[in-house]
């Protein structure tokens, strides 16, 4: 399932909005481990692009069940909202 996922992201990346809901639906049907790997694969493949969208989904769910990964997030946090 994890690879048929990237599958689906590299089909949509071209659209922020497609990218988004498909990586939030991503979560239902991936154990918290394969979506942890997602996220890192989303963020070095489409990270120049979707940084955003990757970091809100990934804190929207990830830090939900390991809220110390919080404070390992705050640097990237920081770098990516200095983007903006």
């Amino acid at each position: 399932m994890l690879d048929y996922q990237k599958t689906i992201l590299e089909k949509v990346s071209f659209s922020k909005d497609l990218f988004k809901r498909e990586l939030s639906k991503s979560y239902r049907w991936l154990s918290l481990n394969d979506f942890s790997n997602l996220i890192v694969w989303a963020t070095n493949n489409f990270g120049k692009i979707h940084s955003e969208i990757i970091f809100r989904i990934s804190e929207k769910y990830i830090f939900i069940y390991n809220p110390s990964l919080k404070l390992l997030m705050k640097p990237i946090e920081n770098k990516i909202i200095s983007k903006f």
